[in-house]
């Protein structure tokens, strides 16, 4: 599942699977189009390691890094910490360039 969610519904939707006998991991993915088409979207992959190797095939067609982070739901939290990381220097970067203006920096 390439969807961003709650953690607790990657484990609803996994007993759901399970009942019908497949495994579910969570697989998002951060890195926009352009990433998508060189093949470089990071994928955050939580769940079974097993299912993670049956799958890796397929997510290395447009993954580079697919990164195992632990238990069904981990992936998402580690998306979770890749958007706050964003958000960080995006706030960081905003901050830098108020102080050059303030000192009279020319953009």
């Amino acid at each position: 599942m390439h969807s961003t969610v709650h953690p607790q519904t990657c484990t609803r939707l996994a007993q759901l699977v399970a009942e019908r006998g497949a495994a579910l991991i969570d697989a998002p993915v951060s890195g926009g189009g352009v990433a998508a088409a060189a093949g470089a979207l990071l994928v955050m992959v939580g769940g079974d390691a097993d299912t993670l190797e049956r799958c890796r095939a397929v997510f290395e067609t447009y993954g580079n890094p697919v990164v195992h982070v632990g238990a069904l739901g981990a992936g998402q939290l580690a998306k979770v910490v890749n958007n706050v990381l964003f958000v960080v220097n995006i706030a960081t970067a905003d901050d830098a360039l108020a102080f050059g203006d303030s000192v009279g920096l020319d953009r």
